[in-house]
């Protein structure tokens, strides 16, 4: 696949259109970024410094992060630049090609260096950076809250027709969404379009390097003064508008620079992170068997008897302790866990092993019971 991915895409246009991993590669690190800064906002503020603020912002993060922060960078990116925020820093934009003959000229004109300004015919149209504006912030926001919302239906009983029917219907439609996406993937690596997504494809939006300004550079000069000048509120509001110009163009250069850095150490990070991460599964995987929790002494809660199994009542047979460390018959604690969500029969507690499995509606229970050799 990584072989199909770097393939050219462009045919007759190969120096302008990117390949299909350049476009990934933005795609993955457009969905990193969130989640890292969720990670360093929750690890290095919330746990260390609890209070009002913190544990606001970790809760509200989908809210104020994913739509109301990228939601204004992607806008002033696509309304100044044609381009995403990390497109931008990939070298890549976005045109109009509801004219594919005349925009294939003018792309043409553009690697031969005969065009000295992007053309205004291939600029985005509202509508185009509408509907790319939905597609980058409010489709991944509302996926993440319907993926949430379906994972708790699912071990929910008692569902009004409404929530039956979502149930149902939403994984259908998510695996429609994705394979005709995948189809107008495959289309642009085989040439056939310039478009990526489905949305792109139906709005006539296509993907190309960035060969030329969008905007000609006005050459700005120092001001001849025949007089020394005399200051009022218009030369004032001048000064400050031209001073704010040139500090823009200072930060967007050193951040054209130092971003693709950061970008790096980010997924170094994330890439350290992950491995520190595995190491310690796998050290609790390997004491998990080290130390068996003792029941509690309160046993008010239940009259369990005396070598009796709580569930039956009856002798045990075929012994097994749960994580609660109560003892119990193995096939009883397996019944019963599955039944009652991962409960304790005795303390009612929920087993951390106990998990719930969407593809086969049943809880996996097996994690947290263990058999005894006596």
């Amino acid at each position: 696949m990584s072989f199909y991915g770097n393939m050219p895409a462009g045919g007759a246009l190969e120096g302008a259109v990117p390949t299909l991993f350049e476009v990934l590669a933005a795609q993955e690190v457009d969905g990193l970024l969130p989640v890292a800064l969720r990670y360093v906002l929750v690890k290095y503020w919330a746990e260390r410094r609890p209070g009002r603020w913190s544990l606001a912002c970790a809760g509200w993060f989908d809210e104020w992060c994913s739509l109301g922060l990228k939601g204004a960078l992607e806008w002033y990116h696509l309304g100044r630049h044609d381009a995403a925020f990390v497109d931008k820093y990939y070298g890549l934009q976005q045109y109009d090609c509801s004219g594919q003959e005349g925009a294939r000229a003018y792309i043409s004109l553009a690697l031969d260096g005969k065009l000295d300004q992007w053309p205004q015919k291939l600029r985005l149209r509202k509508s185009q950076r509408l509907v790319l504006w939905l597609q980058r912030v409010l489709a991944p926001y509302f996926r993440a809250k319907l993926d949430a919302l379906h994972t708790r239906l699912q071990v929910r009983d008692a569902l009004s027709p409404v929530q039956q029917w979502f149930k149902r219907l939403y994984p259908h439609f998510k695996r429609a969404w994705l394979l005709l996406d995948l189809c107008a993937r495959l289309a642009f690596l085989s040439g056939a379009t310039q478009s990526t997504s489905l949305l792109e494809w139906v709005f006539k939006v296509g993907y190309t390097r960035v060969l030329v300004p969008l905007h000609k550079e006005q050459a700005t000069g120092p001001r001849e003064y025949t007089r020394p000048p005399h200051y009022n509120s218009a030369s004032v509001k001048h000064d400050m508008r031209t001073l704010l110009s040139q500090g823009w163009r200072i930060a967007a250069f050193t951040g054209s620079q130092v971003f693709p850095s950061c970008m790096f150490a980010l997924k170094v990070y994330q890439w350290w992170i992950g491995q520190d991460l595995t190491t310690k599964l796998l050290r609790q995987i390997n004491s998990i068997d080290k130390e068996i929790p003792r029941p509690p002494t309160d046993l008010t809660l239940r009259d369990l008897g005396s070598g009796n199994c709580p569930v039956c009542s009856l002798p045990i047979t075929n012994p097994a302790i749960i994580e609660t460390g109560f003892t119990m018959c193995y096939p009883c604690a397996v019944g019963y866990l599955r039944e009652h969500e991962g409960r304790c029969p005795v303390t009612d507690a929920r087993l951390l092993g106990c998990t719930f499995n969407a593809d086969s509606g049943e809880w996996d229970v097996l994690p947290s019971v263990r058999k005894l050799l006596l």
